[in-house]
């Protein structure tokens, strides 16, 4: 399944979404070894290959846009961008921290976060 098509199934609550979608990115990445592919090839290749660039920023966008626009019916389109961007790099960031030190207690905290916002 694809994990953003989440945000735009028509059967679910905002709140649902956002909790579904969560737990899939959660599930993805706290199973899988040596943190995000994607994350990881924007450290190393995307300023030298054009081709990888575009296809990262891709993903990275489409993880964006399904938070924007799960978010944007309560936090108006702006704030959702802004709320999107910084838990995706929120997450991005915890992945690292979470494979250094092996630990996945405030990687879980960020997306206790993001599901907070919809009460």
């Amino acid at each position: 399944m694809n994990i953003y098509k989440i945000a735009y199934q028509d059967d679910l609550s905002n709140k649902e979404k956002i909790k579904l979608f969560v737990q899939k990115i959660d599930d993805y990445f706290l199973h899988s070894e040596g943190g995000c592919l994607l994350g990881n090839l924007t450290l190393e290749v995307s300023s030298e290959n054009v081709l990888f660039k575009n296809e990262i920023r891709e993903y990275f966008t489409n993880w964006e846009k399904a938070l924007i626009h799960i978010l944007k019916n309560n936090y108006g389109k702006n704030r959702a961008i802004e709320l999107a961007k910084e838990y995706v790099a929120l997450t991005q960031g915890e992945i690292m921290m979470m494979n250094l030190y092996g630990e996945s207690d405030n990687y879980l905290k960020v997306g206790k976060k993001i599901i907070a916002l919809l009460k």
